[in-house]
Parts: structure tokens; C-alpha cells; sequence
């Protein structure tokens, strides 16, 4: 359902919206509806359900919290689009009323989100359960990415708790013992979006390093190479008769049970882009994030890193920006299908709007971006008063063919030619 109604915040196609998506989200938020029950607190709880690959019955979960509050979040936005005021109010009253995101407070006195709440009214601690009966640790982020709801220009208070809950992480996990995380872990797009530029770069990588597994480019959820050492250096696969019931975890996955026959690891189990797929989100986020509606440029490129892009935001503006030698050169915006355009400027002042080529007073600035309309096809630039964008000059880039594997530590993409 999310991602049905991100499709339609980035192409405006309200055709698409109103035949496909909204009838799904609908349907989707609709499930949800029946299945929360407002309790005396006067919130909606969810009253059992279990967080990301477990087993665990729990009360009310961080999971179910953060979904059903961004679905009914996007019914009330799709059904303002498509002019139903009554639905969109409808939507949006409901998601005010579903409990808030279960924390729980460390030694410390840090306030972190909490995986969930048990049935006795106590908060999930950090590494509590065993599996499959604990909740899957990396679901703590999921406020953040992909839900967006932690974000300091729509919830600082949220925020701040994302922050602790990655530092907090990190501490105990990545440079820890370095148990009980994996590549399927969204930290790079958290930290991306958390603004944390500096745990980005070293988290890129140990990514790289750890879980880039395989010369065709694929990768792997664990460390196989170095984590395991020879405990996955075959996979004992379970030989299926074809009487099984695919429905039970005993019959299929429970390790004791069935004939078995040995695969040798590397060369197929877990072999994909699902960790992968964390990389490349990231260097997204990395140059450009619109989540919100708010668009901006660069927000966790290192300092001492270059780069360039044009990227699709959200409400259909095709953005350009380059930086260099620490510095932010200019925004280009191109309005795809016009609309109201919020950004957030990277210099703090001494800077100008130009539309169409020419100067425009035409904007306003309102919590730390600033925002302006387009029509369909405008193109604006923001760009420093001092460094217009006509005193630069236009370099070319040439590609390069690849000749050679390319090496990062111990990963490797391509082979030597065999032929």
C-alpha cells in the first residue's frame, strides 16, 4: 500500500490513484480498522500481533504501530487528492488515535523505541527473546525508514528517540559483539535519513566488506566469510516429498525433521540483492531525500565527497545539484506537473530564486526550508547571490570500460577473463 501511494507522490497520476491504489489502500486501511480496538486510554490498539519474522504474541507492536498510522496517513492524503473531504477526515482522525510508538527508557535515562508491548503492559526490552520468539531487532527502525515518521520538520520529538535508537544500536550491535544484526538491517537509509554523515560512511563499509559476497555482484545477508567460517560452508537442504504442508514451520524449516541432501553455500544460498538493495537505496538518501514532501539536496554526502545527480523528488520535481570541494553549487528544479515546491536550502543566507531565468520574490520560508508554486514545465534555480550559476564552466565526463575486477578489502565484483 505504501508503496503504491509513493509511486503516485512522485508522477501525479491521480488516473492511477483513483483506479488502483486507492481501492487497495482502502482495502489495506479498511483491515486494519476492523482489527483495532480503541481501549480506555483512548487509543486504537492492535491487541496481538507479532514484529518482522517472529513468533512472538505480542499486545501491540512498534510494527503495526508505524504501519497502520502511515496507512491511514496516506488514505487521508489520496482521499484529499481525489476531493473526499468526509473520507479524508475520516482517515486522518484515525490516525490520530492509534497508540503512540511503544519506547522504553535505558539505564542511562535514554529514551529508545521499544520492539513492543507485552501482554502484561511492560515494553519489550532491546534484546530480549529468543529466536524465533524475539522480535527481529532491526524493526526498531522502521519509524524512520521506511516510514518517514521520524523526522525533525514533522516530529522532533520522534527524532530525537530515532537518534538515540541508532546510536543504541549501533553501540551494542555493529561495533559491539556484532550479534544479532544482518544486511537485511535498513541502517544505511536510517542513518541517510537520521542525517548521521559520518556513521553513513563507515556503515557503507562494513556493507561492502562484510556482505558483498560474490564476484557477479550479489550479496549475502550474513559474513560469511569471516562470522562463520566453516559453519556455512554447506548447506543442508531438506529434500521435499511433495506430502509436506508448506503452511507449518515444522514440516519445512524445523532442521531435525526430513532427508537432507548437501549444497555447497557459497555457490546459491542467500545469493541476491536484498542487502544489496540497502546499499543502493542509500546512496539515494544520501543525495537526495523528498520524504514529506520536503526536498533536500545532499544531506548526508561526506564533507570531503564529491558528486552530481539529477533525481526524481517527490511531487514530480526533477532535481539537479552538484557539490564540490565541500560546497553546494546550485539546485535546478524542473516541475514535471506543477505544484507547491518546499525545500530546504543548504545555505543559511545570501542566496535567490530564479524562475523561469528570472529573479522571483515569489517564496516564502517556513521552518527551516523555503516553498514556492511551479507550473507544469517552470524551471527554477536557487543558487548563491556571490557564485551564480553562469561564472561556472561545464566539465564532461567520460566513462571508462572496466578491464579488471574491482577490489574493496576482501569484496570483489567481476572475474578475470577466462577466455
Amino acid at each position: 500500500s505504501a508503496d503504491f501511494y509513493r509511486y503516485v507522490s512522485y508522477t501525479q497520476d491521480m488516473e492511477f490513484l483513483e483506479q488502483k491504489a486507492m481501492p487497495f489502500m482502502r482495502a489495506c486501511a479498511l483491515f486494519y480498522k476492523s482489527i483495532l480496538k480503541e481501549e480506555e486510554d483512548g487509543y486504537l490498539h492492535i491487541n496481538g500481533a507479532a514484529t518482522y519474522e517472529s513468533y512472538w504474541n505480542l499486545k501491540d507492536t512498534l510494527t503495526d504501530a508505524t504501519a497502520a498510522r502511515v496507512l491511514f496517513q496516506d488514505c487521508a492524503k489520496a482521499a484529499l487528492q481525489l476531493g473526499n473531504m468526509q473520507e479524508a477526515e475520516a482517515w486522518g482522525m484515525l490516525a490520530e488515535k492509534i497508540y503512540p510508538l511503544p519506547e522504553e527508557t535505558l539505564e542511562s535515562g535514554q529514551k529508545i523505541f521499544a520492539r513492543g508491548i507485552k501482554w502484561n503492559g511492560s515494553r519489550v526490552a532491546f534484546m530480549e527473546g529468543t529466536y524465533p520468539l524475539s522480535p527481529f531487532t532491526g524493526c526498531v527502525l522502521c519509524p524512520v525508514y521506511p516510514a518517514g515518521l521520524a523526522d525533525p520538520f514533522h516530529n522532533k520529538e520522534y527524532y530525537e528517540t530515532a537518534i538515540a535508537t541508532m546510536n543504541h544500536f549501533l553501540q551494542v550491535h555493529v561495533y559491539g559483539d556484532g550479534s544479532d544484526w544482518c544486511g537485511h538491517t535498513p541502517l544505511l537509509q536510517t542513518a541517510a535519513r537520521l542525517g548521521m554523515k559520518e556513521e553513513l560512511k563507515k556503515l557503507f563499509q562494513i556493507y561492502i566488506e562484510k556482505f558483498q559476497c560474490f564476484p557477479n555482484g550479489f550479496w549475502h545477508y550474513a559474513d560469511i566469510r569471516k562470522t562463520y567460517g566453516d559453519k556455512y560452508a554447506a548447506y543442508r537442504a531438506r529434500r521435499l516429498t511433495g506430502k509436506e504442508s508448506c503452511t507449518q514451520w515444522e514440516e519445512v524449516h524445523e532442521k531435525k525433521k526430513g532427508e537432507r541432501t548437501s549444497y555447497p553455500q557459497m555457490q546459491f544460498l542467500h545469493m541476491y540483492n536484498e542487502t544489496g538493495g540497502n546499499v543502493f537505496a542509500a546512496v539515494n538518501e544520501m543525495l537526495l531525500q523528498s520524504f514529506g514532501g520536503i526536498i533536500r539536496v545532499f544531506p548526508t554526502l561526506p564533507e570531503e565527497e564529491n558528486g552530481a545527480f539529477t533525481l526524481l523528488a517527490e511531487g514530480g520535481f526533477l532535481i539537479s545539484s552538484e557539490k564540490t570541494e565541500g560546497e553546494i553549487r546550485y539546485i535546478g528544479i524542473k516541475s514535471l506537473y506543477g505544484g507547491e515546491c518546499r525545500i530546504v536550502p543548504p545555505w543559511k543566507e545570501n542566496y535567490e530564486l530564479l524562475l523561469n531565468g528570472k529573479p522571483s520574490e515569489e517564496w516564502k520560508k517556513e521552518k527551516g526550508y523555503i516553498l514556492f508554486d511551479m507550473e507544469k514545465n517552470d524551471r527554477a534555480l536557487i543558487q548563491r547571490k556571490e557564485f551564480p550559476l553562469r561564472n561556472y564552466y561545464i566539465s564532461v565526463f567520460a566513462g571508462e570500460e572496466n578491464t579488471s575486477p574491482k577490489y574493496n578489502g576482501s569484496s570483489q565484483i567481476g572475474r578475470e577473463r577466462l577466455f
